[in-house]
This record gives structure tokens, C-alpha cells and sequence, in this order.
């Protein structure tokens, strides 16, 4: 579970730089632009999980 979290986050980190997103200064932007692609991205059950816990 931990490598799987590793590997979430530096995803996480990919994408918030493929939309030019700072996840730092941004954290919030990032995760609406996350959200809107959530159903599209699909990468793993661990995703879908953080997508749809809101």
C-alpha cells in the first residue's frame, strides 16, 4: 500500500505539471483540474478512491 501511495502521489505530481498547475501554491486548483479529469484518467482503484471521496 505504501509503494502504491508513492507511486499516487508522484502521478499526482505528474499531471499537476502537465496542467501547469503548482500543487504547492495551488493544491486547490490542482485537485479541481484533477477532479474535472478523474473519470477519463482511470489509473487505479486508488485514484478512483481519492476522486470520489468528496
Amino acid at each position: 500500500m505504501k509503494e502504491q501511495a508513492r507511486v499516487f502521489r508522484a502521478r499526482l505530481m505528474a499531471l499537476c505539471k502537465l496542467f501547469a498547475v503548482n500543487p504547492i501554491d495551488n493544491s486547490e486548483r490542482c485537485k479541481q483540474l484533477l477532479q474535472a479529469r478523474c473519470l477519463l484518467l482511470n489509473y487505479t482503484a486508488f485514484t478512483n478512491l481519492i476522486c470520489n471521496k468528496e
